[in-house]
């Protein structure tokens, strides 16, 4: 169950900082 959240959160970190970046 940790493993999945830990995933999702890190999917949305990577897409929050590339839409940032832009």
């Amino acid at each position: 169950m940790i493993h999945i959240i830990m995933k999702v959160y890190g999917y949305v970190f990577d897409i929050s900082i590339r839409i940032y970046m832009k």
